[in-house]
């Protein structure tokens, strides 16, 4: 020691660095490195400079962790694991093992700066899941949850502590530390809900019925680790002076309190200024930010960790937007690109697999993981079971709860640099937590990719939906300025006392600031955020409801999911309330001077819902110039409505619907259909079917000068493309059904032209904005999937009409 100092008072540029793992342990001298680079042409040496060599290594770290990403994607891997293997593979079991890489990328003087901003990123990650989590949700877990919490626990705990103790019978001390046993033994036996929420949004769970069970359960784990963690805490903290165990849970609760009742309020107060603008002023991002920083220091400083406190602040903020939405966004990227890679690299730079030689104490090891493992998924499957969860999704929920990531990494990481595991015993637990993780995600994804949970035991379709009943419908909106050509639809569509019509509007807002998905049913509840988001949309529709009054019932509900999965939402809620048609909106919009708006997010939930939907579901493309606000309905002037029937059942779909317009005074209805001509072959079922359904049509409008019907005859798909133009444009609507039924003759040579599928071929060429010659709305229907009964014949449930 008194060497070192005599070299730092003669150099004057030398600093002590102490071991964390990866370096031998003592004291090194080192020299200091400038922060910033002269410059290449001055002859400096970049990587001999501390801010140079920290955007190599998170460059690196990205490569690296991105370029294994990619590799895995088809096996269906999380991101956490590649993020580890990445972490992994510039420690010392592979790249590190090099001095020359060693020395450039990872030197020994840089290991605290990567572990210090590697802190600060668990900070920001733990506020933001803090943000996500909605912990009233434990309030709102039913028996089932608990109980499968409580089971999912208590036998892994139980048959670790019995395996543990014959092993140490037969082959002495595992551990080097005795009390890392019970620790590790919560470890395994609890899931943490910041692992499992980025693992099932990346599976495409997190809106299913299986992921909302899922979530409620890891609350109640978490809700229970944290408990034990305070325990164990308050326990440390007393082990000399038992009064000290009391301080330190006084300052704990004192924090949380500060939390609830400070910053609580004070977000709230955010949110009522800044909620009808739905934009959060940047200095409260900023001062939260900071504000993150502060109760992180105040946490450390009372004993417990620095990610104690931002967890606290995200749960007792409000999640979602406005607020707690604008600091993930504005903050997640940085923390996810920058930050946590170094997290990783901290971890892989501790982990030597070439340390491993106690083969011994390696096999004892894993048989205690598999138990904990196997008692987990035993805990789950057994009382999933029991509440009639069916067998596959019991077994994903199970492999789901053995899930590992960064919150069992960041304990090894601590007990590692507290002595209380060996190099072997940390490279075991890093590895083996990662092969679990690997080896249970695909199977999930087998488990859960061919679920079929929203097929109906009837036809849901407005051709089987029976008269004189009520008509329900679902329509989703993700902007305002759907509204109008909505709700000009569904005056068409004629409600009377005695075939009245049911709207469900679900306002789709994206998950963002927020880990468990929402649905609001407006009327249940007083007040919320996304509520007041969505007011305008429902005012609109109000009034609808009041200018048919008795004959129109409004129900509104509020959907906040990932983009990905929020066509579970749309299914669930039509298979729950019998819907026979659900109206969603193209992707695609023309703006006012003609350019158009792609949607790009909201563009993967048609495709979604279309493959399953329990019911009809109808693509409206809106072309419609027409303002949000609508106050009256189409006014002295006639609702036109274009049907080009080609025959399937998409088509006699949308010839059901324009039966029950035909009602309507205020709608006029061409129908076009479009024949093959002689000679050409034809499924005699399908045409059958179609002449029924066009006869019965005929029938019912006979007399009605508000419909016209014609006929035409052709035989590729130019000519169909002229006979549709033929119609003329002067129309507000024009319907057609996604699927062309008579093969490929009538849509020849147009397939190729097909760029949306969604769409079908004469739905996409109608959505062109320039194949009419002013704007004209579109709307593709596909007709629901036939469920499990027995078949009604098409047509027989139509006979009676809807036409008052």
């Amino acid at each position: 020691m008194e060497v070192a100092r005599v070299l730092r008072a003669a150099a004057g540029n030398v600093t002590f660095l102490h071991d964390q793992g990866h370096i031998d342990s003592g004291i090194i001298c080192h020299p200091q490195r400038n922060i910033h680079s002269v410059g290449f042409f001055n002859g400096a040496k970049m990587m001999n400079c501390s801010i140079p060599l920290l955007m190599m290594q998170v460059c690196l770290l990205n490569f690296i962790t991105r370029t294994i990403r990619f590799i895995l994607k088809p096996l269906r891997q999380p991101a956490i694991v590649s993020d580890i293997i990445g972490g992994i593979m510039v420690g010392p079991t592979f790249l590190g093992r090099s001095d020359k890489f060693s020395n450039l990328f990872f030197p020994r003087q840089s290991f605290y700066t990567t572990a210090t901003l590697a802190k600060l990123g668990t900070m920001f990650y733990f506020l933001f899941e803090g943000l996500k989590m909605e912990p009233m949700l434990i309030r709102k877990s039913g028996k089932r949850e608990v109980v499968i919490a409580v089971w999912g626990i208590c036998i892994p705990l139980v048959l670790f502590t019995c395996i543990y103790y014959i092993l140490v019978k037969f082959h002495g001390s595992i551990f080097s530390k005795g009390m890392l046993m019970p620790l590790l033994n919560v470890s395994l036996s609890i899931t943490a809900f910041p692992v499992i929420q980025p693992i099932l949004t990346e599976l495409n769970l997190l809106n299913t019925e299986l992921g909302r069970i899922t979530l409620s359960i890891t609350l109640i784990n978490f809700a229970t680790s944290w408990a034990f963690t305070l325990i164990h805490d308050s326990v440390i903290n007393g082990s000399i002076f038992p009064v000290m165990s009391l301080m330190y849970l006084i300052c704990i609760f004192s924090l949380a309190l500060f939390v609830v009742f400070v910053i609580r309020p004070v977000a709230l107060w955010i949110i009522r200024r800044t909620h009808v603008k739905r934009v959060v002023d940047k200095s409260y991002i900023i001062a939260f930010q900071f504000m993150t920083l502060v109760i992180g220091f105040t946490g450390n400083m009372l004993g417990t960790t620095v990610n104690t406190g931002p967890l606290m602040m995200g749960l007792a903020m409000p999640d979602g937007p406005p607020l707690a939405a604008a600091i993930v966004e504005k903050t997640e990227s940085i923390v996810n690109v920058i930050f946590l890679p170094l997290f990783y690299a901290t971890v892989g730079l501790r982990t030597n697999m070439l340390t491993i030689t106690d083969w011994r104490a390696f096999t004892s090891m894993e048989v205690l993981f598999i138990t904990a493992f196997m008692g987990k998924l035993v805990g789950t499957i057994l009382p999933a079971l029991h509440y009639q969860i069916p067998l596959s999704d019991a077994l994903a929920l199970g492999l789901i709860m053995n899930f590992r990531g960064i919150v069992e990494m960041i304990l090894f990481v601590h007990w590692h640099d507290d002595n209380m595991l060996r190099h072997q015993d940390y490279g075991i637990l890093v590895l083996t937590m990662v092969l679990f993780t690997a080896i249970s995600t695909p199977l999930v994804h087998i488990l859960t990719r061919n679920s079929r949970p929203y097929t109906p035991y009837n036809r849901r379709t407005m051709e089987h939906c029976k008269p004189r009943t009520e008509l329900c419908i679902l329509t989703c909106i993700n902007s305002q300025d759907n509204v109008p050509t909505i709700i000009n639809l569904l005056e068409a569509t004629h409600s009377t006392l005695e075939n009245p019509i049911c709207v469900y509007i679900l306002n789709l807002v994206e998950l963002v600031g927020c880990a468990i998905p929402i649905l609001i049913e407006h009327d249940k509840i007083k007040r919320s955020s996304s509520v007041n988001q969505s007011s305008h949309i429902v005012g609109a529709f109000r009034n609808y409801e009041q200018r048919n009054n008795g004959c129109v019932a409004i129900r509104p509900f509020t959907t906040m999911a990932p983009y990905s999965t929020m066509h579970h939402d749309v299914c669930k809620l039509a298979l729950d309330k019998k819907v026979s048609l659900v109206i969603v909106p193209y992707h695609k919009q023309q703006a006012i001077d003609g350019m158009d708006i792609v949607d790009r997010g909201f563009r993967t939930i048609n495709p979604q819902i279309l493959a399953h939907a329990p019911c009809s579901v109808g693509i409206l493309v809106d072309h419609a110039k027409q303002s949000c606000n609508v106050t009256s309905y189409m006014g002295n002037n006639a609702y036109r409505v274009g049907v080009i029937f080609m025959g399937s059942c998409d088509c006699r779909e949308v010839l059901s619907h324009a039966l029950r317009m035909s009602g309507n005074p205020l709608v006029t209805i061409t129908v076009m259909r479009l024949m093959m001509a002689e000679g050409m072959r034809d499924c005699m079922v399908e045409k059958q079917l179609d002449d029924q359904l066009v006869a019965h049509f005929r029938i019912e409008c006979m007399g009605n000068d508000r419909v016209v019907y014609r006929e035409e005859v052709v035989s590729n798909g130019e000519e169909t493309v002229t006979a549709i133009r033929s119609m003329g444009s002067d129309y507000d609507l024009m319907m057609v059904g996604r699927r062309v039924g008579m093969g490929t003759v009538l849509v020849e040579g147009l397939i190729d032209w097909n760029h949306c599928p969604e769409l079908g071929v004469i739905g996409d060429i109608l959505a062109a904005p320039d194949f009419f010659n002013h704007p004209v709305s579109v709307l593709v229907v596909q007709q629901g999937r036939r469920g499990s009964s027995a078949i009604q014949i098409p047509g027989r449930s139509i006979r009676d009409a809807f036409i008052s």
